[in-house]
């Protein structure tokens, strides 16, 4: 999270040189007279806010004197392996076809030869979408149904449409065992035709480092039949490998896609495994995909004694070869996705198979049950997984003590004001969710679907060719929504291009370590649930205020001081 050093945490215009504008803290763009109309301004934005084409600096509600003499102030405060996010915006009456930016290494305080490498300081433009039919905006203020910032293009350079806002997307990575103190930088903005204006980077790192691997359990899936489906190939091990290893850097167990019907390659898994493989689908225990992009359920009738004994056939060589890798405990198999009591005799009879099979491999599912340990034992339920408006704390953690886990997932429900990661959401909700996690003890997070590409639009995206991308992220079911199923999009060359709510999980989930080492660190759960209440109090009671958000993430750290 950012913050100006001067000004809080408030959005604020800097002015520099010839060619930038000031706007005080009561000003708003176009509401001064003297404007130049070539002049270019430029003020920071947090990363759990979204910035639209129109988007203006909010400072309303500022009370600080503007410094006209020192630069714009961007600081961070982040974990040894932790990203850290936030945005530059940039507007121009008349625009500019090129923005290229400069940055120089972090440098220690009070050791010099300390160092973050500028290497681990990355920029992307962020791109648009359209998102006219857009139903329930409960978005943030300003928001509006039309073009919605959403993919995070790795551009060359830089662009900005004439009288337009853009962002530029700034990510600070500081590696494991950087020695923890404060680091200085700066970043220097380059429009074209524009003397250059720079910008004071400062990055607190605190003696904490986050694991390589997330610490909360996750199964997003990554459906093969997707990318088949856009990239007109088939997907080998080696393709599928470069967009797992994409997703480990936003802290998604790579392997956890829950329709699958195809087992995943045993080569790709250890070459993972020491990466953040953590835990990882079999199968899901339905009718094979075939040349279909996804499957997702099969009728009660498929599950007969034939399709039982098959099943069996197909996994015993692979369980066994599994358990010759040390993986067999990180496995899983999924199965009667949000089905009802008519196929619990179906889910008896096949996680039976499983458990007395294969005991160390759980069964998985988002049935429609009762969070009854009994039932679960009835059933062969190891994991299983309501949406976050049905979970229940009390009645979950009666089933962890049976032996159980309860996990939770989002989909196009739960609606507001509950957190989900959908366009209509506020940005922040992305972010929440790691809190809600921690707070209400899942066991893992489930999200159906990283790329449910189906429209006739969603072609590879060359992201140097302009902002306002052709890519429909549209489902419709009783209305249309947008974003459900999609934090990802399909670049050229095999490039997979990472949305700004993808970020912002990422970044939630980073904060779900964060609380589970400090909670360790200091041995005392309860004093950081009462420095989290500010943030987060129940699934429908939590901050939509980023700085409310930074301030008391700052104060969960200090704990271990």
């Amino acid at each position: 999270m950012f913050l100006l050093q001067k000004c809080g945490l408030l959005p604020l215009a800097v002015s520099m040189v010839l060619g930038w504008t000031l706007l005080s803290p009561d000003t708003v763009p176009g509401a001064d007279a003297e404007m130049e109309e070539n002049s270019c301004t430029l003020w920071p934005v947090s990363s759990m806010r979204r910035v639209f084409p129109d988007s203006q600096p909010n400072s309303a509600n500022s009370a600080c004197e503007n410094d006209k003499t020192e630069p714009l102030q961007i600081v961070l405060a982040q974990a040894q392996n932790e990203y850290e996010s936030f945005q530059l915006a940039f507007s121009s009456p008349r625009g500019s076809s090129e923005i290229l930016f400069e940055l120089t290494d972090l440098v220690h305080d009070e050791h010099p030869e300390s160092r973050i490498s500028k290497a681990n300081i990355q920029w992307q433009q962020t791109g648009y979408v359209l998102t006219k039919r857009v139903k329930e905006l409960n978005v943030e203020d300003g928001a509006r149904p039309d073009w919605c910032p959403d993919p995070l293009l790795p551009v060359v350079k830089g662009t900005c449409p004439p009288g337009q806002t853009v962002s530029f997307w700034f990510t600070v990575y500081v590696p494991r065992a950087s020695m923890p103190g404060t680091y200085h930088g700066t970043i220097t903005v380059c429009p074209a035709g524009v003397p250059p204006q720079r910008v004071a980077l400062t990055v607190t790192v605190w003696d904490l480092e986050l694991p390589a691997q997330c610490r909360l359990p996750n199964a997003f899936a990554l459906m093969d039949g997707f990318l088949e489906k856009v990239y007109q190939k088939k997907i080998t091990p080696v393709f599928r490998k470069k967009w797992n290893e994409f997703l480990l850097q936003f802290r998604i167990m790579p392997e956890g896609d829950i329709t699958r019907t195809e087992f995943p390659d045993l080569d790709t898994l250890s070459e993972l495994q020491d990466k953040g493989l953590g835990l990882f689908n079999i199968t899901n225990l339905a009718t094979s995909r075939g040349d279909a992009p996804w499957t997702c359920y099969s009728p009660v009738e498929f599950y007969s004694q034939e399709n039982k004994e098959l099943f069996l056939q197909q996994l015993s060589p692979y369980v066994a070869e599994l358990r010759k890798r040390g993986q067999a405990e990180q496995a899983y198999v999924y199965a009667f996705d949000e089905r009802g009591p008519e196929f619990q005799p179906a889910m008896t009879e096949f996680f039976g198979m499983i458990k007395e099979n294969f005991p160390e491999v759980a069964t998985f599912t988002t049935a429609l049950l009762e969070q009854d340990a009994e039932l679960f034992k009835k059933l062969n339920v190891d994991w299983f997984c309501p949406k976050t408006s049905h979970y229940n704390y009390d009645r979950a953690e009666e089933c962890r003590a049976k032996g159980h886990q309860v996990w939770a997932y989002i989909c196009c429900d739960p609606r507001f004001p509950y957190a989900n990661i959908m366009c209509r959401f506020p940005l922040i909700d992305a972010r929440i969710l790691g809190w809600q996690a921690w707070q209400q003890k899942y066991d893992g997070l489930l999200y159906w679907a990283l790329n449910f590409w189906g429209h006739p639009s969603q072609q590879p995206i060359d992201p140097n060719a302009g902002l306002n991308l052709n890519w429909s992220i549209e489902t419709c079911l009783d209305h249309p929504i947008y974003g459900d199923g999609q934090l990802l999009y399909a670049g050229i060359n095999e490039q997979p291009i990472a949305s700004i709510r993808l970020a912002n999980l990422r970044d939630g989930f980073e904060d779900y370590d964060l609380l589970c080492l400090v909670a360790e660190r200091i041995g005392d759960r309860e004093s950081v649930l009462q420095k989290m209440a500010p943030v987060f109090q129940s699934p429908t009671e939590f901050t939509r205020d980023p700085n409310v958000l930074k301030i008391n993430r700052d104060k969960i750290a200090e704990l271990i001081k």
